[in-house]
């Protein structure tokens, strides 16, 4: 009976014979969480792991050798008081409203789980709560500690083996009010990079209606037109390992005080 019943069923099937109803309900297979290894040992537990990817994090997270000794300019760009400057353009609630209306509704969540599916529905009072909280923000260039906090997933990177720490990339999930605000000050910082033209032409990497086909378009007709006019063309690729990992952070605050406005660097 059983056989004739699997023998009749299909894709295509209908009632009882459809293929994907029959197996719809069968439990799923789970995948498997191999243990890592840390050092000597083997870290087979949650608690393991995660103290087994702490100790690679931290190894890898390390401050730039530059910032260990003290450049006497660098440090006096950093102590300069701050010029007189117009302060940042408030937000409003409807700002707030438009923002939140392009956010995607299933990212994931922060420590503090609240997701942008629940912006959504909030009320305009507290849309209101969230301007005046925000343009307080502004106002006393200070950004809350917990908005700075995030949660680390480790995600495994395809090809690399799963018993190794080193396999495993960290993304950080960030609280959605941070994400909120730091679209926010992205709509004023954005004018300012492009009116000092702080960011060349053929970057095209975290660009506003930039994609990274139109870098290969460049290359690509850069390569045509030397070989229609008989030149040789030469290339020149750098593959930066960990590159933001060890970024010279007082160098990166001495450029940006530079450059932009001093609510932004404030």
């Amino acid at each position: 009976m059983i056989k004739k019943r699997l023998e009749k069923m299909s894709p295509n099937g209908h009632g009882a014979y459809n293929l994907w109803k029959a197996t719809k309900s069968l439990p799923q297979p789970q995948q498997c969480s191999p243990p890592i290894r840390s050092g000597s040992t083997w870290a087979r537990t949650d608690q393991e792991k995660s103290e087994a990817f702490a100790i690679h994090l931290s190894s890898v997270f390390k401050p730039n050798d530059a910032d260990t000794p003290e450049d006497p300019e660098i440090e006096a760009i950093l102590k300069q008081d701050l010029q007189m400057c117009l302060p940042l353009r408030h937000t409003t609630p409807k700002e707030l409203t438009k923002i939140i209306s392009k956010m995607n509704p299933n990212k994931s969540p922060g420590f503090d789980l609240i997701t942008p599916r629940l912006l959504k529905e909030l009320p305009r009072k507290c849309l209101v709560f969230l301007t005046i909280l925000f343009n307080a923000t502004f106002r006393t260039s200070h950004v809350p500690t917990l908005w700075k906090t995030s949660q680390i997933v480790m995600i495994h990177k395809p090809g690399k083996p799963p018993n190794e720490a080193s396999s495993y990339r960290p993304i950080s999930l960030t609280p959605v009010l941070s994400k909120l605000w730091e679209r926010i000050v992205l709509e004023r910082l954005s004018p300012c990079l492009e009116i000092n033209y702080v960011i060349p032409d053929h970057q095209y990497g975290f660009r506003k209606h930039h994609s990274t086909i139109e870098q290969v378009h460049r290359v690509y007709s850069t390569i045509r037109q030397c070989l229609e006019q008989k030149e040789y063309c030469s290339a020149a690729f750098l593959d930066v390992q960990q590159a933001f990992d060890r970024v010279w952070h007082k160098g990166l605050l001495c450029k940006i005080k530079k450059i932009l406005p001093h609510p932004i660097t404030s």
